[in-house]
């Protein structure tokens, strides 16, 4: 049986703490605690635990999304479909104006 969740935001949240963990253990260099979030900017955001400053990058700030859309052995585009449907469509939208601009170079010899 597959897994389920109660809903996207539970989803998002095991997401991040059982498949995550390691890609932003990676991105987040010299973790220090406490922890300043370089993402805040009205506002100096103090994290205190690596699991607040998991949830608060992942899940606030949306770095989940940049994290499924890069896994390395994993395609999550319908995951990222599911839980970011606006960013998806955006990334599919300049994706497309991309390969239009590329093939109208190619066919005018550009």
């Amino acid at each position: 049986r597959k897994p389920t969740f109660r809903n996207e935001h539970d989803l998002k949240v095991h997401m991040l703490y059982a498949h995550m963990n390691k890609f932003f253990s990676r991105k987040v260099p010299n973790y220090q605690e406490p922890y300043k979030c370089p993402y805040c900017q009205d506002e100096t955001k103090m994290l205190l635990s690596w699991g607040e400053t998991l949830h608060h990058l992942g899940i606030h700030h949306e770095k989940l999304y940049q994290a499924l859309k890069h896994h390395r052995t994993q395609d999550f585009k319908n995951l990222l479909k599911r839980l970011y449907p606006a960013k998806s469509r955006k990334h599919a939208e300049v994706l497309q104006a991309k390969k239009r601009h590329a093939s109208g170079l190619s066919n005018n010899g550009e």
